[in-house]
């Protein structure tokens, strides 16, 4: 019987075909192939980002390890960027198939390998368009307050900063937003960026400063 570990992924930014719905194609691929799934790896992370993403890193060590093949229901939920698609190919220690398409085909890996990259573009390009047209129009990006906020920032010695940080509504707006989320900071951090939350001076988080919402507000949970 041939051993499965299934890997399931949505994007931050444009969430696609579901976790739920890729998890029921991945089962009904491996009963219809006789296999089974021995484990299940699943993260919330943007296509544009590499294959060193924390899960599918950890379920691509396991088929190693445990001679398994990785099932994902579509391709692009492995990566949007051909050349990552096929160092994967070329990988002799890793097996993995795609429950819509034939993967052991070069050739079918590489049509639907360049079409999920031009995806990924496509989407880049309306983003940038469209945040091009609103500042046309005259629409600020980013927190306007931002300047004054990191001023007031300066002022205050570390005991008041640190008090102000566990005060401030857009670090408790942010850490509402990712208090029951799974995944990597790196994750956490994405999700909170498409979405809007910036930082109290205005700024994109980044993994560190999600680590630091956790320290600051998750023992309080």
């Amino acid at each position: 019987m041939k051993k499965f570990i299934s890997y399931t992924r949505v994007s931050t930014a444009k969430q696609g075909l579901g976790l739920d719905a890729q998890a029921a194609t991945i089962n009904a691929y491996v009963k219809s192939h006789g296999g089974t799934i021995i484990a299940s790896y699943s993260e919330k992370e943007s296509g544009k980002e590499t294959i060193k993403r924390e899960a599918l890193q950890q379920a691509i060590k396991q088929c190693k390890t445990d001679d398994c093949i990785l099932v994902v229901a579509k391709l692009d939920r492995l990566s949007r960027d051909i050349m990552d698609i096929f160092a994967l190919k070329k990988d002799r220690q890793l097996k993995f198939e795609v429950c819509d398409i034939d993967a052991s085909d070069t050739m079918t890996l590489g049509i639907f390998a360049t079409l999920a990259q031009k995806e990924r573009e496509m989407i880049s390009k309306r983003t940038k368009e469209a945040l091009a047209a609103k500042k046309a129009d005259g629409v600020k990006l980013g927190n306007p307050h931002a300047g004054n906020t990191l001023k007031m920032y300066n002022h205050l010695g570390a005991e008041k900063r640190k008090e102000s940080a566990n005060t401030n509504e857009a670090n408790r707006h942010a850490w509402g937003a990712i208090r029951l989320m799974e995944g990597s900071l790196r994750a956490k951090a994405n999700y909170l960026n498409a979405e809007g939350y910036l930082t109290p001076t205005g700024k994109k988080f980044t993994p560190m400063q999600v680590s630091r919402l956790i320290q600051r507000f998750g023992t309080n949970d």
